[in-house]
């Protein structure tokens, strides 16, 4: 399957996001930001960030974009 990048999501929101996609059967999984960062060997860029980055499956990436509209910035 390929997957988009649709947008940074709150951490607050991710439950709400969550139940919609999987409600929908819309494939998707998250980036953490301040994960990469540390990995890559600098955290200051990411830090001060509370969200994640969401990947939805391509084919349902218009679907995704209607069910979410509220949450996706």
């Amino acid at each position: 399957m390929k997957y988009t990048l649709l947008s940074n999501i709150n951490h607050f929101d991710l439950p709400i996001v969550e139940s919609l996609l999987d409600k929908n059967d819309i494939g998707f999984f998250f980036k953490m930001p301040y994960d990469s960062s540390v990995i890559a060997g600098w955290a200051a860029p990411a830090i001060g960030f509370n969200e994640k980055t969401l990947f939805v499956e391509t084919k349902k990436l218009d679907l995704a974009k209607r069910l979410l509209e509220k949450y996706i910035t």
